[in-house]
C-alpha cells in the first residue's frame, strides 16, 4: 500500500473523466521531474491508436501546463500519455509512462478556447469559438491573486475592465484582448464562462523588460497536412537563429513513425549565421491512405534540441486548396518580420506567416523600369527614318531617268516618215 501510495502521488496530473466535444483540455502536471517534459513527450490516443491533436505545453514556475483542443474529435475513449521522462517516485527514479484516461461524450461544448494558457509580457489575446447553433454570451473575468502583480484588464470596444461580457455568434471565432498594467511577474488566472462551461486560463505575466523569445526555433512548430496519395508533396520547416552568435554542427532527423513517409533534404549543416534562417526541405509520399504523426528533430551542437510536430493524413483523390509551401502558426509581427508593400522586395527569403508573406530581412524599394529608354529609342528610330527619306530624295530627286533606246529608235522612224510625206 505504501508503494501504491508513492506511485499515485509521485506526479499530480489532473484530467477530468469526461469532456464534451470541442472542449479545450487545460491541466497542470506537477512532480519532481529529472528530465523536462517537452512537446514531443506528450501523446494522445483513441483507444490504442495514436491521434493528432492540436496542443501546447509550457513550464511555468515548477509546474507544467498542457492544453489540448478537442474540436473535431468524435465521441469515444481517449487517453493522454507523457513518455520518456524521468521523475522521482519516493526515493527511486521512475521512467514509467504517465497516462490519464478520459472520454469524449456525445454532448457539444458551448465554446472552445485557444490557447489554454499564456506567457505574456505585453498585450495578448485568446480566441473563443461558439460551438452552439445560437448566439452565446461569454463572461470574462480577470483576477489578480498577488496584489503587487501586474493587473490583467479585458479590452473590449475601446474600454478596459476587470470583467466584461462578450457576445459570440454561432460558429464565430472571436479574439478577446487583454492589457497588462504595472507590477511584478506572477501567475494569474482569467475566467471565461458560458452556460455550464467554465475555463480557468493560466496566465504567467512577465515584466515588460522580460522576453519570451528564444535564440533558436523551428517554424512552424507544428505541421498538420492533408496530402494526396501516390503524389510527392514538398513543404519546408525553417530553423531560425535569432541570436547574435553563429551556431554550428546542426543535424536533422525524423522519428521512427514517419521515416517511411518523409524524406529530408538535408541531415546536417555546418553552421547557421546570426540573424538568419535555414529551410529544411520535407518531401511526403505514401502509396495508400494512412494517418500518421511524428517529430522532426534538430540537434544544435549536442547542446540544444528543437522539435516540430508533424501530423499527416494521406487521402485518395485529395485536392489541396492553396496550401503554402511553408506556413507559420504565428503572424509576421510575432515572427519579428514585416510585410513588404507591392513596390518593395525582401532582402532575404520570405516565409509564409499566419497573416501574409513575411520578410525577415529588410524591405527594399524596387527600382521601376523607366520608360525614358524606350522613348529615346523610338525617337532615334524616327530621326533615322526621316534622315533616310531626306537622303534618298536629295540624292535621287534630280537624277535623269535612264534612256530607253527602243523608244528613241521608234521616235526617229516616225520623224523620217512624216518628213517624206
Amino acid at each position: 500500500m505504501l508503494l501504491f501510495f508513492q506511485f499515485i502521488s509521485a506526479v499530480e496530473f489532473n484530467v477530468k473523466s469526461s469532456y464534451s466535444q470541442g472542449e479545450t483540455i487545460i491541466t497542470k502536471v506537477s512532480g519532481n521531474f529529472l528530465t523536462p517534459i517537452a512537446k514531443e513527450n506528450v501523446f494522445f490516443y483513441r483507444e490504442h491508436v495514436r491521434v493528432p491533436v492540436d496542443y501546447g505545453i509550457a513550464k511555468i514556475d515548477e509546474d507544467y501546463y498542457i492544453y489540448a483542443l478537442l474540436v473535431g474529435k468524435s465521441e469515444g475513449n481517449y487517453s493522454i500519455s507523457i513518455k520518456d521522462v524521468k521523475y522521482m517516485r519516493g526515493a527511486e527514479v521512475a521512467e514509467d509512462d504517465i497516462v490519464r484516461n478520459f472520454t469524449i461524450t456525445k454532448e457539444t461544448a458551448s465554446f472552445s478556447l485557444n490557447p489554454g494558457f499564456y506567457v505574456a509580457s505585453e498585450r495578448f489575446y485568446v480566441e473563443v469559438q461558439n460551438l452552439e447553433d445560437n448566439q452565446i454570451t461569454v463572461n470574462v473575468k480577470a483576477s489578480t491573486v498577488n496584489t503587487s502583480a501586474r493587473d490583467i484588464l479585458v479590452s473590449s470596444e475601446g474600454t478596459t475592465a476587470k470583467e466584461t461580457q462578450i457576445s459570440v455568434k454561432s460558429g464565430e471565432i472571436k479574439r478577446i484582448y487583454f492589457n497588462l498594467g504595472d507590477g511584478n511577474p506572477s501567475l494569474e488566472f482569467v475566467e471565461l464562462k458560458s452556460g455550464n462551461l467554465t475555463y480557468r486560463l493560466p496566465v504567467y505575466i512577465l515584466t515588460s523588460s522580460q522576453t519570451t523569445e528564444e535564440e533558436f526555433k523551428l517554424e512552424p512548430s507544428e505541421l498538420i497536412l492533408s496530402i494526396p496519395t501516390k503524389s510527392a508533396t514538398q513543404r519546408s520547416v525553417y530553423l531560425y537563429n535569432t541570436g547574435n552568435r553563429e551556431i554550428t554542427n546542426i543535424s536533422f532527423s525524423l522519428s521512427e513513425e514517419i521515416k517511411p513517409f518523409v524524406n529530408l533534404s538535408d541531415s546536417h549543416i555546418d553552421k547557421l549565421e546570426a540573424k538568419s534562417n535555414y529551410p529544411i526541405g520535407l518531401s511526403f509520399f505514401s502509396p495508400e491512405e494512412i494517418e500518421i504523426s511524428g517529430i522532426l528533430k534538430t540537434n544544435i551542437n549536442g547542446e540544444y534540441m528543437l522539435y516540430s510536430h508533424i501530423s499527416l493524413k494521406f487521402l485518395d483523390d485529395y485536392v489541396s486548396v492553396n496550401e503554402s509551401e511553408s506556413s507559420s502558426v504565428k503572424t509576421c509581427s510575432e515572427l519579428g518580420g514585416r510585410i513588404c508593400s507591392s513596390n518593395e522586395k525582401c532582402s532575404q527569403q520570405t516565409l509564409y506567416a499566419k497573416d501574409n508573406v513575411c520578410c525577415l530581412g529588410v524591405c527594399e524599394q524596387t527600382k521601376k523600369k523607366s520608360s525614358a529608354g524606350i522613348i529615346i529609342a523610338i525617337l532615334i528610330i524616327f530621326i533615322l527614318l526621316v534622315l533616310g527619306v531626306w537622303f534618298y530624295k536629295k540624292k535621287y530627286k534630280r537624277a535623269k531617268k535612264p534612256v530607253d533606246l527602243l523608244k528613241e529608235a521608234k521616235g526617229k522612224k516616225l520623224v523620217a516618215f512624216w518628213a517624206r510625206k
